[in-house]
């Protein structure tokens, strides 16, 4: 299923598709709790919050609800990073930390050094 494991090459190359895929997944994931807050979702269960909401029902751990409601409410305002997330030039995780930096002040030009 995997391959030789010596084929390092083939092997990394798959990681970074993998990853691609779950970025992508993370991205729509994204969209779908900005959806349900604005529905108030959590409200209609035993929830106290809408990350607790998402938390219970994907079955997901604390950090990653977190970070699904982060980019759900905040992506929005950053029309550039979530175009970079979008064409797959950084990860779901590299996209959270971006918007991070910027929603605790970063410039621009903070962003860019970031990247490179």
């Amino acid at each position: 299923m995997f391959g030789d494991p010596r084929d390092i090459p083939h092997l990394t190359g798959r990681l970074i598709e993998l990853e691609r895929q779950i970025g992508d997944l993370r991205l729509e994931q994204a969209v779908i709790v900005n959806q349900l807050e604005r529905g108030q979702a959590h409200l209609g269960d035993a929830s106290r919050t809408i990350t607790e909401y998402v938390q219970a029902r994907a079955d997901i751990s604390p950090g990653t609800a977190r970070d699904l409601v982060f980019a759900a409410r905040t992506l929005g305002r950053h029309r550039a990073v979530n175009l970079r997330a979008i064409d797959h030039r950084m990860s779901f995780d590299r996209t959270t930390a971006t918007l991070r930096h910027l929603e605790a002040g970063a410039t621009a030009e903070d962003v860019q050094r970031s990247y490179d």
